[in-house]
């Protein structure tokens, strides 16, 4: 690309009496929002300036909380424009070279309670359209034909208004007013609009230009960029602005094929959710004096949040940072869940454990523990629940060696008829994220199941395929009576982090598996994310012998499958 573009440029230049060519690119937000690399060097060389696309952090369809989908700053985390101009800045791009994008339109939310309306509100999708989206100018009407006020927030710096269980979220003239403020501020090249047509007569246009204009009219020879209405001499938007246009538009596509088919689903969540502030039966309240005791002051020394009350009872305590990977959302989900949530495999406390105290009897009672939690959120609860970050440290242990599932930040909540959904945010850890959701972005109760049986094995499949299961075992294990027992975990584990999702049991099924020694069991395929296929595994499997293992010697014989 950067070889396009100096052949292009150098053959416009060697042309006598023709205009100067200027190459510019949309480009997302910060440099580090997406799964590709920019050629820094390249754009700052054979680019005049990138227009950066500071707006669309957060949709009403995929979002179940209000949010500042443009917002200048997020205390929260970092999905604003703050953050992302200062990546492309760090990563080695002139300010001069970048242009800050305000969007004329916003985002309306269905709040779940009209009373609960600020930012960071539950809501169940969007409002007054499929999408949610808004031009400003329909915005104004709407706020003037129900005699609303528009509320500004400067944490955020973001404008939103509330008429019933409407959420509204935009860019208002106080807005822009700092966000033009904050170009010149910050030596950038200028702004531009995303677009015009959706401005109501003028007003934010004509708002941007009186800021750009005060205190700076004596820098004459600066270039400031008010208004892109069309592309500007030949080619202003190229290969990154049309790929950015396509990937927005098949986003949204999505997003409306989606939420068609699932709006009445997402209604139904929130009514089975109920009052989160009123279904905790055995709820306690504590004051911040005793949580601030508890964890000595929130001390670094107690990094994992651990703490005891002045009761002497031990307990766990999270915090929402400034630096925090997770956001808001996340740690409000969290919160919510936890205090949903009543099931003796689903606490929030931790107590300090010994490798010699976990022998293969304590193990498979941890595994059962586990098996029952998920069970319970999948099949029993009165809400059903995708965990999506099952992983090893987020299974913690009482004092009696019972395992407890934590950490519901990015829990997923479904009705009971759903079977999957779609998001465009990756969330979890990689190694426990299961491939559909990696690729595709496609989660549902099978993606807990492929974190379970990553929880019980690691490099376990080859050693299986080869006959040799028993390798894995941890030698300190007493397996001398229980070959079978600890040969069964892994295949039910195999069967988990099978590259199809259709391919795995549910954990329904995982739990038989595990209780009743005579319930069949099929042979894994290859796990996910491998490079060898399952015809060569066929081929490899037909030329051994099935080993035949003992149980109980007064019990049955059962043949074990490879």
């Amino acid at each position: 690309m950067a070889a396009l573009f100096q052949e292009w440029r150098a053959a416009i230049d060697s042309e006598t009496g023709q205009s100067k060519l200027i190459l510019t690119a949309a480009v997302p937000y910060s440099q580090y929002s997406e799964s590709s690399t920019y050629p820094i060097e390249s754009l700052r060389t054979n680019l005049n300036w990138l227009h950066v696309n500071a707006f669309d952090f957060y949709m009403p369809t995929w979002e179940n909380f209000t949010r500042a989908h443009a917002a200048l700053y997020d205390p929260t985390s970092n999905f604003n424009a703050d953050f992302g101009i200062e990546s492309w800045i760090t990563g080695g791009l002139p300010a001069n070279k970048l242009v800050l994008g305000l969007p004329l339109y916003g985002y309306a939310w269905t709040l779940v309670n009209p009373r609960d309306n600020t930012i960071g509100a539950p809501a169940s999708g969007p409002a007054i359209s499929k999408t949610g989206v808004m031009a400003y100018k329909d915005i104004r009407n709407y706020i003037q034909s129900n005699g609303a006020n528009s509320v500004y927030n400067a944490t955020f710096v973001v404008n939103y208004c509330t008429v019933g269980t409407t959420w509204i979220g935009f860019d208002d003239v106080e807005v822009v007013r700092v966000k033009v403020s904050f170009a010149k501020e910050r030596k950038l090249l200028g702004y531009f609009v995303w677009q015009v047509p959706y401005d109501d007569n003028w007003l934010l246009s004509q708002t941007a230009v009186d800021v750009n204009g005060e205190n700076g009219r004596e820098k004459k020879g600066r270039l400031s960029l008010i208004i892109i209405l069309v592309p500007v001499i030949g080619v202003l938007i190229l290969i990154g602005a049309l790929t950015c246009y396509i990937r927005r538009t098949k986003n949204k596509k999505k997003d409306t094929e989606y939420k068609a088919k699932n709006s009445k689903s997402k209604a139904n969540i929130m009514t089975e959710a109920g009052d989160f502030n009123n279904n905790a039966p055995n709820r306690m309240v504590y004051r911040f004096s005793d949580i601030e005791m508890a964890t000595n002051r929130f001390s670094s020394e107690n990094k994992l949040g651990e703490g005891v009350l002045s009761d002497g009872r031990e307990i766990a305590v999270k915090k929402l940072s400034r630096t925090s990977a997770q956001g808001f959302e996340e740690f409000k989900n969290e919160v919510m869940l936890t205090a949903e949530l009543q099931h003796v495999n689903l606490v929030r406390t931790a107590y300090p454990i010994k490798r010699y105290m976990l022998d293969w009897e304590k193990r498979v009672e941890i595994i059962e523990g586990v098996t029952q939690g998920l069970l319970y959120l999948q099949e029993y609860s009165r809400l059903k629940i995708i965990h999506r970050d099952l992983k090893a440290s987020n299974i913690l242990l009482d004092e009696a060696m019972k395992p407890k599932i934590s950490d519901f930040g990015m829990a997923r909540i479904f009705s009971k008829d759903e079977v999957e959904a779609n998001t465009h945010r990756i969330v979890g850890t990689y190694g426990y994220v299961p491939p559909e959701y990696v690729k595709k972005g496609l989660y549902s109760i099978k993606s807990d199941v492929y974190s379970f049986g990553v929880l019980l094995l690691q490099i376990a499949y080859e050693l299986w395929i080869q006959e040799k299961g028993m390798e894995f075992m941890d030698p300190t294990l007493d397996d001398t009576n229980s070959s079978c027992t600890l040969l069964r975990c892994m295949q039910i584990a195999l069967l988990c982090v099978q590259e199809n999702a259709n391919d795995r049991p549910t954990m329904f099924e995982v739990s038989s598996m595990l209780r009743n020694e005579t319930t069949p069991m099929a042979n894994p395929k290859r796990p996910a994310f491998s490079k060898r296929t399952n015809e060569s595994d066929e081929l490899r499997r037909s030329n051994l012998k099935p080993e035949i293992c003992s149980i109980d010697d007064s019990a049955i014989t059962e043949v074990v499958g490879r």
